[in-house]
């Protein structure tokens, strides 16, 4: 069981994450943590149609935050996606020519020999509703990594530890992947609902997240609606251009911190 001051922490420790579906509803899902973090940062997930309006917004969005990053997609929907990130460490060039030590997560082949380089945000992933959505993660870092989606039912098996105090805290909410470990993390059936998410890692979030492993997640409904005609796609039951849809993943970072 997780108490209430393990859930509290939890809470307190998450980054801004906020989510704008195509038609421009804004809405806010975790809160900003704290200020002793190694690297303050804010992310913002948007889903998106090809509307001038709201491409203008975006543009003006990008501007003021410095940090304007469009996710590729890792993954084509089908009856089973299997996707294969490596958390490793990096340097990320900064839009003013500085640079910044940072973890990511790079996309692999199926034996991870052949890897994009590693980037914050990582890779966009995409799964569709009613298929299943196979992450697998390969660690190369010193510290044990996991995988969570929050707002989708994770793999629980929350790791425990003990403080200074002799308290039993929650390490990761779900199950972790050693240093220099691989594991998978699935979501089906009922788990992978129709939504733009952000996966990330479930372990120490109020350092993880802000050192950069975390990255975009859209799962599609399993039909386009009715009402849509020929190239449109839909989301939440609405029309859109499909040719116009993209994510844009905005991220701030502190690299003095």
């Amino acid at each position: 069981m997780i108490n209430k001051s393990d859930m509290t922490e939890h809470r307190e420790s998450q980054s801004l994450i906020h989510r704008l579906s195509w038609w421009g509803q804004f809405k806010e899902e975790t809160t900003m943590g704290p200020k002793t973090q190694q690297q303050e940062y804010r992310q913002t997930s948007v889903r998106k149609s090809g509307k001038q309006g709201m491409l203008k917004r975006m543009a003006a969005l990008c501007m003021m935050t410095s940090v304007c990053l469009s996710g590729t997609a890792s993954a084509v929907p089908g009856v089973s996606t299997d996707v294969y990130l490596q958390a490793q460490a990096f340097n990320k060039v900064l839009p003013d020519g500085s640079s910044s030590p940072m973890w990511g997560f790079a996309t692999c082949d199926a034996t991870y020999t052949t890897c994009s380089a590693p980037d914050a945000p990582g890779n966009q992933i995409d799964a569709t509703v009613g298929t299943s959505l196979n992450i697998h993660v390969n660690n190369t870092l010193d510290v044990p990594v996991s995988l969570t989606i929050p707002g989708l039912p994770g793999a629980g098996n929350p790791t425990f530890t003990t403080d200074k105090k002799g308290r039993r805290r929650v390490r990761s909410f779900v199950k972790e992947v050693p240093a220099k470990g691989s594991d998978v993390y699935t979501w089906s059936g009922a788990k992978l609902r129709e939504g733009t998410f952000i996966y990330q890692s479930g372990t120490q979030p109020s350092i993880q997240v802000p050192m950069g492993l975390y990255g975009p997640l859209v799962v599609h409904p399993a039909t386009v609606a009715a009402a849509c005609t020929a190239g449109q796609g839909s989301a939440y039951g609405h029309c859109y251009d499909a040719g116009a849809e993209t994510v844009v993943v905005i991220s701030e970072v502190d690299p003095v911190q």
